[in-house]
């Protein structure tokens, strides 16, 4: 099975074992959709098959704007997490410049938006409280899912989603991306590992499939 119907797969996976809960969030609700998302080469190569020419130009337009650049991946932070290494810190801009995928608040690639964005969820309405909120175990979750999605870019790149879509062939433009990483254990709780055991044989399914 090629790498894209896989990383389908994991995304419907998520609806699975997210979509049961009551999160206020839904499509049409835009309050996380701002251009700092991050992102696997292979999230924005699927990407890229199903936009326009118009549609991929219009990123370009968003390229100079300060925006978040992850300096590390989940599978990075895993993999240092069993050292005494030091995990780098990130850099999150202030910044509320919407989404170049938004059309009236509403996504025009929700299909196949990025794990990024799927994992963006709370109870409550983040429009009125300013914050997420969310409990530990649907973390959990989601960080397995990161875990999984970059393992199986596992020779690719990750960085902001709209470099990586305009720019991320581009050999020119590789010191703004940073290198996937296979990890070498799973970030699941102790309290959580029983319940979501099952969850990472599903995922380890998919990758060998």
């Amino acid at each position: 099975m090629n790498r894209i119907k896989k990383l389908l797969q994991i995304y419907d996976l998520h609806n699975k074992w997210t979509g049961s809960t009551c999160f206020f969030c839904k499509k049409g609700c835009d309050k996380c959709c701002t251009i700092n998302i991050a992102a696997t080469s292979l999230e924005a190569e699927l990407i890229i098959r199903k936009i326009g020419p118009s549609l991929k130009k219009k990123l370009e337009n968003y390229l100079e704007y300060e925006k978040f650049m992850p300096k590390t991946t989940i599978n990075t932070i895993a993999n240092l997490s069993l050292t005494d290494l030091d995990i780098p810190e990130e850099y999150m801009p202030q910044t509320n410049i919407k989404c170049p995928f938004l059309d009236e608040k509403e996504c025009m690639i929700y299909d196949i938006r990025p794990l990024a964005c799927r994992i963006q969820l709370s109870f409550t309405d983040c429009a009125i409280t300013e914050i997420s909120e969310i409990d530990e175990r649907t973390m959990s979750i989601n960080n397995i899912f990161q875990q999984y999605t970059e393992l199986l870019d596992y020779d690719g790149l990750s960085g902001n989603i709209i470099d990586l879509i305009v720019h991320g062939s581009n050999p020119l433009f590789t010191s703004k991306f940073i290198e996937n990483q296979t990890p070498k254990a799973v970030m699941v709780p102790p309290e959580f590992q029983d319940e979501l055991k099952d969850l990472v044989m599903e995922l380890n399914s998919i990758i060998r499939s």
